[in-house]
This record gives structure tokens, C-alpha cells and sequence, in this order.
């Protein structure tokens, strides 16, 4: 999403879930528009992410290859 406004849009219209700032939906709350999902563990999110970047071995990106470095290090990548 480009913008929060975007993300509510699409939360509304039922193509995505997300953690939105409360002032921007208290209504579709209170109207049932939108509803809390009860999460297991609230306070833990979990993304899995993934990296395509067949430059790296060249040495051309060195931000990209020291990024690689710190999530390979941390058993990440």
C-alpha cells in the first residue's frame, strides 16, 4: 500500500487485513464494517521475507551485499 488511506480502503473492501491506526476506523468498528481479528499472540508479528537479487555476487551493490551479510549472520538468510 502506498498510503495508510490505501490500506483501510482495501481492509474495507475486504482484500487484506492490517494493523491500523484505531482513529481511522472507529467507525467501521462500531458498524461492524470492520472487526479485530483475535490474534494467538497480539503482540508478535511474523513476516517472511524473501531476497532476489542475482547482482549480489558481482560486488555491484554494496548496501545489498552487506544487508545480505547481517541476515545470513543472524541464521536469517
Amino acid at each position: 500500500m502506498n498510503s495508510i488511506e490505501a490500506a483501510v480502503d482495501a481492509a474495507r473492501r475486504g482484500h487484506c487485513f492490517g494493523w491500523l491506526p484505531k482513529h481511522l476506523i472507529e467507525t467501521d468498528l462500531a458498524n461492524n464494517r470492520l472487526v479485530r481479528l483475535a490474534l494467538e499472540k497480539p503482540d508478535i508479528r511474523t513476516y517472511p521475507l524473501a531476497i532476489s537479487a542475482p547482482e549480489l555476487g558481482d560486488g555491484r551493490d554494496r548496501a545489498l551485499a552487506h544487508f545480505a551479510q547481517l541476515l545470513s549472520s543472524n541464521g536469517r538468510l
